[in-house]
This record gives C-alpha cells, structure tokens and sequence, in this order.
C-alpha cells in the first residue's frame, strides 16, 4: 500500500500554518537564529570546538561523520525529489531554499552529529542538551515553512542510521588502519576522497569532499597532537583554526574574482577554500599554537 504523499502534505501544511498562528517578531528572530545552526559555517564552528577543546580524535571523526551526513542527505533528496512546503503553499514560507525537502538535512545531521558528541562524552547533561538542541533546529525548520514535519522524521531516522553505522564501522577501520606510516594514510583519503567524488551529484558536494581530504591531508602533516595543553592555549588553537577558516575563504573568493569571465575557474574558488579550510583546521593550529608557548 502506497502512501498519498500529496494527502499528506496538505494536512501537514495545515499543521504548519497552526504553528504559525504564534508568529511574533522576537519568535521569528529566534527561529531564524536556530536556522543558522543548519548552516556549514556553524558546522565548522562545531567540528573545531569539538576537536581543539575536547578531542582531536572525536574532532576528527565528527569532520568525517560530517562529510559522510551531507553527501547521504544530498543524494537522499535527489533521489525522493520533493517538494518543501513553500513550493506548495507560498505563503507559510518565511524563508526559501532551493533545493528539494525530504529528508531534513537539519535534522538529520543534527541528530548525526550531536548523537556522535554525546555518545563520546557519555554525559548526562550533554545528551539532554543534544535531544533539546536537536528538537528546537528541527522546530524551527517547520516553523519557517522550510520542512514539513515528515521531512523532520525522515531525516531523523536517517541520521540516527548513519550515526549507527558510523559508530559500528569505526572501530574496525581504527583497528586496520592506527600506526600505518602516513603515506598509507595519505594514499587512502585519496582513495576515499575519489570514491566521495564519485558520489556527489552536484557541484557544492565535491566541495565538501574536498573539505574532508583537507582535514586528512593536515591531520597526516599535522607535527602535534591538536587538543593538548592548558585551557586557554585551547582555545586559542580554536580561535587560530576559526580565524584561518574565515580568512582562506575570503582569499580564495578574491583570487578567483575573475572567475565569472573565466568559467573553466568557476568552481576553483569553492574547491580552494574548502580543502584549504580542512587543511587548516586540522594543520594550522597545532603549527602557530607551538608546545612551548
């Protein structure tokens, strides 16, 4: 028996617009704000939080377990093709996106990536703040007429999925791969980063591919463990890791202000920045942040 997705929709549209009967300026800005925590720059903020403050190998399996989430949620939307609530009523859409809806790459990843931190840190605290901070990015993506709530579901299930497989995996290719001289590491993210390329279908995906080959190529480089030291030298190497991201992606997209005339260049800047800020994230701290300062 096939489910009516169209019957569907419309009760879930009407299940939107109730919501929505609570607008108010302040909510909106709330909402808003939430809705930038399903955003690649709060991810990289995530990602090197976790690595220069907690741990460099949780930090780098959470900039993998990344990789992995937005190529699947991408190729996932492809593959089901539909629509967000906006494209089917135009006016519960208080913000747009371009591409198709189900399943919900905020809730999915979100679901991905908190589940990984807290499932590490084995906190209490932490797992009720993941399920609270998971719960409120995915109210706000209804909220703002972006997802419909099948969308929520869908994509928690896949990033509950992708965390679970992650998570059994790991330990095996930890176990093959720990101690191998770097050139053996170096080869396979080539390897792995090809067989990613692979599987993008369209051109922002290899961008994140690359990201994560740059994260590999410094961690491989990398002369020091990342998360050591004192507290405040820490957070110094997060603001160092921040600080470059920012800057490389800036020069990346001067460098190549010309690649609008030139459409052979047209995708270096995004390639550029995003392997340069894998790179650095990884790399660049543990380089200006030295041992003895």
């Amino acid at each position: 028996m096939f489910i009516n997705v169209d019957a569907v929709h419309r009760t879930e549209i009407g299940l939107i617009k109730s919501l929505q009967l609570f607008r108010n300026p302040l909510l909106d800005s709330v909402m808003i704000f939430l809705s930038f925590l399903d955003t690649l720059p709060f991810y990289l903020l995530f990602v090197a939080a976790v690595w220069y403050l907690y741990s460099q190998k949780c930090g780098l399996n959470l900039a993998y377990l990344l990789v992995i989430s937005l190529l699947v949620n991408s190729d996932a939307k492809e593959f089901f093709a539909l629509p967000r609530p906006f494209v089917l009523a135009p006016d519960v859409g208080l913000e747009r996106v371009p591409d198709f809806g189900f399943p919900s790459g905020a809730a999915q990843t979100t679901v991905a990536l908190f589940g990984f931190v807290a499932l590490a840190v084995q906190k209490r605290w932490l797992w009720i703040l993941s399920i609270i901070g998971v719960l409120l990015i995915s109210l706000s993506r209804v909220y703002l007429g972006i997802h419909f709530p099948s969308d929520i579901i869908g994509g928690w299930a896949i990033g509950a999925a992708v965390l679970g497989i992650y998570c059994a995996v790991v330990p095996f290719f930890e176990s093959v791969f720990l101690g191998q001289p770097k050139m053996t590491l170096l080869y396979l993210s080539v390897i792995a980063t090809l067989f990613g390329t692979f599987l993008c279908l369209n051109e922002k995906l290899i961008e994140v591919v690359l990201f994560g080959f740059g994260v590999s190529v410094g961690y491989i480089a990398a002369p020091y463990e990342a998360a050591v030291g004192t507290y405040p030298k820490r957070v110094l190497k997060l603001v160092v890791a921040l600080s470059g991201i920012v800057l490389l992606q800036e020069g990346a997209a001067l460098a190549f202000r010309s690649a609008a005339s030139w459409p052979i260049l047209a995708s270096l800047p995004g390639a550029a920045s995003s392997f340069l800020s894998g790179f650095w994230l990884a790399f660049g701290p543990s380089v200006v942040v030295r041992r003895n300062i």
